[in-house]
């Protein structure tokens, strides 16, 4: 029972939401639940009456718009009986980015209105909490500010209690997260008319009961309100774009929708795009689309595919940004003159451009205004690495070095450069290939196959859903790729995670994206043999600092998975694009 050691009644004031609002009631246990919630001020008032008139220590009232009700609630408290020394209010509240998830699903639901026009009133709304939190210092009544996170996971805690302060906490989670499942798979239900004829009958509460304490930490957590559309490769080959853009809809808090890029170029490739245009255009005339998150295409063929896609999306209202992933997007859409006109119509359309380094990012000063820079994530499997460090077995004189690669087999990743290599040292060092043939080029990936097969020095190991060991054995990562769309090369990331010393091939901008890491670079062959014949020649202990040096430089500028997902989700809802609301939101996202 959630009790007071302080002597002191406890009023505890719930947020309007009604689906944190009914957790807290079976959550929290108080003596006292009032019957009816979320209703008009009278009945607010009422509530206040009985719980005062009954014998209950503690008390749940479920009235509170952000903060600005709480002022009002603190006067019907008073008016009500409370006597200032007796009472002490604990008003629950969210992260700001979490109270915002709640406003713009609360709101999109009831006026249907664009996001830009939510995100103005959203911001009305803080500001009015934030002088309303500025009255409540001089309140005869204590007042407690906690989230609903710290009083879920804490509510049966005596000591809890017993040290309440009048001052807001400095960490707020978000416990909405575990009960928006449920909610949202009977939101149809709960709109029907005679569903309020029945919610509250006493078979209907037992079961909500049930779910809340028993079933609801087995529910998976995924937010149904916010409306995502993700346009992009998701499936398909394994390549660098698709592993990172498939993070989102396995890890965001939105409803996600997914329309594959994989497969147009095929047969039926061009009744694939129809079929997606016709889907498009008919969410876009149902309002079920918010937000479109877009890895823009950079051929021709691709844009415009995105421009019939996004068309209709982007009159029905929906923002768009788009993720760049490779190297060329400035050339494409900014230097080269090709269906200019149509290029411009597809930037126009889009709100905001996320780039995975600021060399990337175009010199165009209309896009610049639209454009962010958030690095790519570091796979779970890597960050796991870096968490729970294992030192490199320390290379002697005598151990045989390894030089590793791992890609699909595509003729600009570079794999006759490494089996050059190979051939020259075959003699010094062991080497080993991860990867296989890629659909798109077949002819050529069997071919390579072949020759890595029958190299007396190579051992091949496939492709790999999880290159733990392949890092961990690897003493040398080549990387000898020509890829007009290189930018910032996973793999590499990955490589620097483990120890790896690097030998890269100079390309597009990567010698200014990994300056400050210990990379070997080449331009020919011959530079690279000879690249690998002076990191054969270096002692242990230098190879030991630059191995030091390359994991502490990724550690310190990659995110994980679940902070780039928070991340790309705040520009999606247009949060980082607007600095008044950024200053009253600004939370700090740790790794």
């Amino acid at each position: 029972m959630f009790k007071s050691d302080t002597g002191k009644r406890l009023v505890i004031i719930a947020g309007k939401r009604k689906a944190g609002t009914t957790f807290l009631f079976h959550t929290l246990q108080a003596e006292y639940v009032p019957n009816v919630k979320d209703r008009d001020w009278p009945e607010t008032r009422s509530q206040i009456a009985s719980f005062f008139a009954s014998e209950a220590t503690t008390g749940v009232i479920a009235k509170a718009d952000a903060l600005d009700d709480l002022d009002s609630l603190l006067d019907a408290i008073q008016s009500s009986g409370g006597d200032p020394e007796s009472v002490h209010v604990i008003a629950l509240d969210r992260a700001p980015f979490d109270r915002f998830l709640s406003f713009l699903a609360h709101e999109r639901k009831i006026h249907r209105k664009p996001i830009s026009w939510i995100l103005n009133a959203f911001e009305a709304e803080e500001e009015r909490a934030r002088v309303a939190l500025n009255r409540l210092q001089t309140s005869a009544i204590s007042v407690t500010l906690l989230n609903y996170e710290d009083v879920i996971h804490q509510a049966t805690r005596p000591e809890f209690i017993a040290g309440l302060r009048s001052v807001p906490t400095q960490t707020r989670g978000n416990a909405r997260s575990d009960i928006l499942p449920f909610f949202g798979a009977i939101s149809r239900i709960v709109e029907q008319p005679w569903y309020s004829r029945v919610r509250d009958t006493r078979a209907l509460s037992g079961l909500k009961k049930f779910y809340y304490s028993v079933l609801v930490r087995k529910v998976p957590r995924k937010n149904g309100f916010i409306r995502c559309l993700v346009l992009g490769s998701i499936s398909g080959p394994v390549d660098g774009q698709r592993r990172i853009t498939g993070i989102f809809p396995a890890k965001t808090t939105f409803s996600t929708r997914i329309m594959d890029f994989n497969g147009h170029r095929g047969l039926l490739g061009p009744i694939r795009i129809l079929w997606q245009c016709l889907k498009a255009s008919v969410l876009a005339l149902r309002g079920e689309i918010d937000v479109v998150y877009l890895a823009i295409s950079r051929t021709k063929f691709g844009l415009i595919r995105d421009c019939l896609l996004l068309t209709p999306l982007r009159l029905s209202g929906a923002r768009v940004v788009a993720h760049v992933h490779g190297a060329e997007f400035e050339n494409f859409y900014c230097k080269d003159k090709s269906l200019s006109k149509l290029k411009a119509h597809q930037l126009a359309q889009i709100d905001a451009f996320l780039f995975i380094h600021s060399a990337l990012k175009p010199k165009n000063e209309t896009l610049t205004a639209r454009s962010f820079v958030l690095h790519n994530p570091l796979p779970q499997f890597a960050r796991s690495r870096l968490e729970a460090p294992k030192q490199k077995e320390a290379r002697t004189e005598a151990s045989v070095p390894v030089f590793g690669f791992i890609s699909s087999f595509v003729p600009e990743k570079g794999l006759e450069d490494f089996l050059a290599l190979a051939d020259a040292f075959k003699s010094k060092a062991r080497f080993q290939v991860a990867g296989g043939v890629h659909p798109k080029f077949p002819s050529y990936g069997e071919d390579m196959l072949a020759r890595i097969t029958q190299h007396e020095t190579i051992t091949y190991l496939g492709y790999l859903n999880d290159p733990t060991l392949f890092y961990e054995t690897t003493d040398f990562f080549v990387f000898p790729t020509s890829y007009v769309s290189e930018a910032l090369p996973g793999v590499l990331l990955e490589a620097l995670a483990f120890g790896c010393l690097s030998i890269v091939k100079r390309t597009n901008s990567l010698p200014q994206i990994f300056a400050q890491t210990p990379t070997h670079w080449f331009d020919t062959p011959e530079e690279l043999i000879q690249s690998a014949s002076h990191l054969l020649k270096s002692s242990p202990a230098k190879i030991a600092d630059q191995q030091a040096a390359g994991t502490q430089w990724v550690n310190h500028n990659f995110p994980t998975e679940n902070a780039w997902t928070r991340a790309v989700e705040k520009h999606l809802l247009g949060w980082e694009d607007r600095p008044e609301i950024r200053d009253i939101l600004s939370t700090s996202d740790t790794k």
